[in-house]
């Protein structure tokens, strides 16, 4: 959320409009990263074959 209000209005933390831009998007990427890194690869090691008639 701060990235995207970095790149819409960087005057809140007197930044320039450039300067804005960067840090935003370094922002989102960086929160993207971070989403990612945190997802988990589903394990079928547990024996459950689900519903099985």
């Amino acid at each position: 959320m701060a990235g995207v209000l970095l790149i819409g209005v960087p005057g809140i933390l007197n930044l320039s409009a450039d300067l804005g831009l960067v840090i935003g998007v370094a922002g989102i990427a960086g929160g993207v990263a971070l989403l990612v890194s945190r997802m988990h690869d589903r394990s079928d090691d547990d024996g459950d074959d689900g519903a099985v008639v």
